[in-house]
């Protein structure tokens, strides 16, 4: 990676050492998230693929208090990848440790002001986040981040988590090879200035999740959708207060990706159910509903999301046949960078059209 890896930048930061310096709190309110996020005893706790903190500051260094929380349900026990965006460019990745660790992620920097973001590269699988604060130079200021006025909520798999989409054709999974900034929502949400939040899990589906011997299963996407830590069932997401303009869904691919597949009347009305969930949650609100299909599948799956975008009155993204290079892949089949940006350019056209963006 262009980027340099850091994996342990500071010790771990005991109490007393914190203590002596001065601390903001993660939820000061010039801190600004993107995405679901969780205040866990005065921490922001967050797992999601995507979340952002944003922040303007001056001074010349920035230090972060963050952690790797292991729930047991994890079975990828490796961290998080965080990447680190100094006013729009990605200048480090970082790997986050057990315990409170104080990560310097930006020094030497002018004495103008730059504004900072923290997306998360990697899925839940790997790993859940707490932040508990940063640290910045004696006489440095902190102020809001600009705000975007759009905002895309994305629901997936593992495509739209970015599963080993910087990875080269032909590779496994690991977690390094995965950033979610550069997937297709991503590339698309920049495109349009607005702020996203990404509800996505790899190997899950509208109503079977991938390779399980049954044409349907417990703890689809659906099931989870309503977390606002993925792994963390009793933390339920404040819908009313973060309605999202759009909200753009790909499922299917696992449903159909193995047999048993599931008939079609299960598999459409598992999904009609869902966006009408989808729909209860944000009401009175009404964010426009986009269903996408592709890249890695094809019919009879798209065929049936498109009779249930015709049946909710959703719009049909089609990203069907994209990946046609080697170069539009990146592990275990899945679409690389390229890939993504291919998905982009059939996604923004036509939400363009319809948001009237």
């Amino acid at each position: 990676m262009a980027s340099r890896i850091i994996s342990l930048l500071l010790a771990i930061c005991a109490s007393i050492v914190c203590a002596q310096q001065n601390v903001i709190s993660p939820f000061d309110p010039n801190i600004a998230y993107s995405g679901r996020v969780a205040n866990m005893d005065g921490k922001a706790v967050f797992d999601w693929p995507g979340v952002q903190i944003s922040f303007t500051f001056t001074g010349r260094s920035v230090t972060l208090l963050l952690e790797e929380l292991q729930y047991s349900y994890f079975y990828i026990q490796t961290g998080s990848y965080l990447n680190i965006i100094l006013d729009g460019r990605v200048v480090n990745i970082i790997q986050l440790q057990p315990g409170v660790t104080q990560y310097l992620v930006v020094a030497d920097a002018s004495s103008q002001s730059h504004v900072l973001q923290i997306t998360k590269r990697t899925e839940a699988l790997v790993g859940t986040v707490a932040f508990s604060g940063l640290i910045l130079d004696d006489g440095a200021t902190l102020s809001p981040p600009p705000i975007p006025s759009r905002f895309i909520e994305f629901i997936g798999d593992s495509i739209t988590c970015g599963y080993g989409n910087q990875g080269l054709y032909g590779c496994s999974y690991t977690p390094p090879t995965q950033n979610n900034y550069d997937t297709y929502e991503g590339i698309t949400s920049r495109n349009f200035n607005a702020a996203m939040s990404v509800v996505a899990w790899s190997g899950k589906g509208v109503v079977r999740n991938c390779c399980f011997q049954n044409i349907t299963t417990p703890d689809t996407l659906p099931d989870i959708y309503p977390y606002t830590i993925a792994s963390y069932a009793n933390a339920t997401w404040e819908f009313a207060t973060n309605v999202p303009d759009a909200v753009v869904i790909n499922l299917g691919t696992n449903d159909y990706s193995t047999p048993p597949q599931p008939p079609q009347d299960i598999f459409e009305t598992g999904y009609i159910n869902f966006i009408k969930y989808i729909r209860s949650q944000y009401a009175p609100a009404t964010p426009t509903i986009f269903l996408a299909c592709g890249p890695m599948i094809g019919d009879p799956c798209c065929s049936y999301v498109q009779n249930v975008a015709a049946t909710v009155g959703a719009t049909y993204i089609d990203m069907e046949n994209l990946l046609v290079a080697p170069m539009d892949y990146g592990c275990d089949g899945h679409p690389s960078v390229s890939g993504h940006w291919k998905m982009s350019q059939s996604a923004i056209p036509v939400i363009q059209k319809t948001m009237g963006w």
